[in-house]
């Protein structure tokens, strides 16, 4: 805590920034904004709007960008995403992989990634802005990725190795678990954004939907007091955490009814 308290200081004291540190910043701030030119040079030398190879992985890099350099809500980052959502649906990822002869199943896991991810953003900067999000659960059937390390599969995989048990903690995991939580979340955004009121019996089967997913959460990720998250190093201990996010809009819909 004092280191913190001490890095604060120096973060945001003129008084206490040396020639350096000023020097460092800067150069710093330069080399931000020639990225983000770089990444924006790049979506149009490679006329984006067709669609193509690592399009969508260059637009969420933009997006993700832009809103580490937002202090607050910003309308346009939402609007870059629904041109993202959109470029996503006309290539098709909103439809699971096997309706489409000849990918290779290391094209298609990918896929999966990078769909799961736009729903991820979509949700989150959607709710951020207080718009609905873009995304219907309706409009897409692809399955979520695989429990798998990345060596697990390559290019030249020919048949897919099957899922990781949920107890086999891996990079994935976490991701899924968000995924499905995420999932009822988006569920219950829909009734916040909703012009028709609710019944308290509706929302309260929208409530047992986010407990039981909030109970799915595999052990691994749950959360633990901090001795017990000290003692055992747990990968990402807060995955629960985000059941929060889902309750609050769930039950502001019940505060003028």
């Amino acid at each position: 805590m004092a280191l913190a308290t001490q890095f604060q200081k120096f973060r945001l004291d003129p008084g206490v920034h040396t020639q350096a540190t000023l020097s460092n910043e800067q150069d710093l701030h330069v080399a931000m904004e020639a990225f983000r030119e770089k990444i924006v040079q790049c979506l149009v030398l490679g006329n984006y709007a067709k669609g193509g190879p690592y399009v969508l992985e260059t637009l969420m890099l933009y997006i993700a960008f832009e809103i580490f350099l937002c202090n607050d809500a910003d309308i346009g980052v939402w609007i870059i995403l629904g041109t993202t959502v959109q470029l996503a649906m006309h290539m098709g990822y909103h439809r699971d992989p096997k309706y489409f002869k000849g990918m290779t199943p290391f094209a298609g896991e990918m896929r999966k990634r990078v769909w799961a991810t736009i729903i991820e953003l979509d949700l989150g900067i959607s709710a951020q802005v207080g718009h609905p999000r873009l995304i219907k659960q309706w409009q897409t059937d692809t399955k979520e990725p695989s429990n798998l390390h990345d060596n697990d599969f390559n290019k030249d995989t020919t048949i897919m190795p099957p899922s990781r048990p949920e107890t086999d903690n891996t990079p994935m995991l976490y991701r899924l678990a968000k995924a499905r939580i995420m999932r009822t979340i988006g569920f219950i955004w829909d009734f916040a954004a909703d012009t028709r009121p609710y019944t308290y019996t509706q929302v309260m089967k929208m409530d047992t939907k986010l407990q039981d997913a909030h109970t799915a959460i595999p052990e691994c990720l749950k959360w633990r007091s901090m001795a017990h998250t000290c003692l055992k190093r747990s990968r990402n201990p807060f995955a629960n955490c985000i059941k929060s996010g889902g309750g609050c809009p769930l039950w502001s819909t019940m505060i003028f009814f």
